[in-house]
């Protein structure tokens, strides 16, 4: 991390070419420092288990669906289907899901080798520290409250020129079959300026907010323009302060750098949540980690020693979206389930037809 007073990263090491063997050496090693008994081999385990029931269970709705597709064919038509089309059915429908599961298995794994690599490299050349998890971490925001089983991993953590931790937090809540794992990234200031406890959270972007205000925070009107891409909320008796310091330029930086991003103050934190993990090794985190310390010291946090940096740089802010609001569902889904379904359907017809 550069001695400028604006924050800047030196992100050689997101981009250098990684030895595989030592990769793989140094993920071993630090598993067995720091993985809280996950080894290496138990952590590939894991990994392959997981992708391989998620292709059998996969296997198995695509079965059902099949099952569902030759009864409506019986009750519409009368006739059945031969074993043959049944099971090219059930081919067409669930082995491309399953090959593309378990295809992706190696590189998962080869993904973390990496991951681990390269901020082992880039946290050190930039004044930070870099673990591989945490369990159970215990934080001031809110999210953590109702988070079960929470996880930190890859924490990033400095001291300066403000205090900061970048991490991926995965956790569930509910039980049972209404449990839900949820996956998202944050990066934490540590801010100087006295702030009024809020949040402020994204009403465009994808998914739900990671927390929802609790009494006495309730819901307040900040600007019209405003309040269609944000929902602010904060104590009735701070509603007058939080207008103010959201200002004309504050909204407009809120905008451009947390679009897709939602936003909490705790005492002197300032939290910055994406609502889905990061590849924190990639340099375009990292690009948006230095963008919201700007935004700090120029709005909420404002620091007379910070350098004036402008962040109205095009295409710096049209990859820091793309990386905000993910892959979302859109065509993936349509190639990845509804053609494979149709298909399906297409074969039980014919099926039907000549049985």
């Amino acid at each position: 991390m550069s001695e400028k007073t604006v924050l800047t990263f030196d992100k050689t090491a997101l981009t250098a070419p990684v030895d595989r063997a030592a990769a793989r050496a140094e993920a071993q090693e630090a598993l067995a420092a720091e993985g809280g008994g996950v080894t290496a081999r138990s952590f590939a385990s894991r990994t392959w288990f997981v992708g391989v029931g998620t292709a059998v269970g996969m296997a198995l709705i695509a079965a059902a669906a099949v099952l569902v597709l030759i009864m409506i064919m019986r009750l519409a038509t009368g006739h059945g289907v031969a074993l043959p089309f049944a099971v090219l059915a059930w081919a067409v429908l669930a082995l491309p899901y399953a090959y593309r599961r378990i295809a992706r298995i190696a590189p998962q794994l080869r993904d973390a080798d990496d991951r681990w690599y390269r901020l082992r490299r880039f946290a050190p050349a930039n004044g930070l520290t870099h673990a591989l998890r945490e369990a159970d971490p215990q934080r001031r925001a809110a999210v953590f409250e109702a988070a079960e089983g929470p996880q930190l991993d890859d924490p990033v953590t400095a001291s300066r020129p403000r205090p900061l931790e970048v991490a991926n937090l995965s956790f569930h809540i509910g039980g049972g079959r209404a449990r839900m794992d949820i996956a998202i990234a944050y990066a934490r200031f540590t801010v100087r300026t006295a702030l009024p406890a809020l949040g402020i959270q994204s009403v465009t972007a994808r998914g739900g907010a990671a927390w929802r205000p609790q009494a006495p925070q309730a819901v307040i009107a900040v600007d019209d323009e405003f309040d269609r891409r944000f929902r602010v909320s904060c104590a009735p008796e701070d509603a007058a302060t939080v207008r103010a310091l959201l200002g004309a330029d504050t909204r407009s930086a809120l905008v451009d750098v947390c679009g897709d991003a939602d936003v909490q103050v705790v005492g002197d934190e300032v939290w910055f949540f994406a609502r889905q993990d990061l590849r924190l090794q990639d340099p375009v985190v990292w690009e948006w980690v230095e963008d919201l310390s700007a935004l700090l010291d120029r709005t909420l946090d404002p620091r007379p020693e910070a350098s004036a940096r402008s962040d109205q740089d095009a295409a710096r802010a049209l990859r820091r979206r793309k990386v905000l609001r993910g892959a979302g569902a859109g065509r993936p889904f349509v190639l990845g389930c509804l053609v494979p379904l149709l298909l399906a359907a297409i074969v039980v017809v014919i099926g039907a037809m000549t049985g």
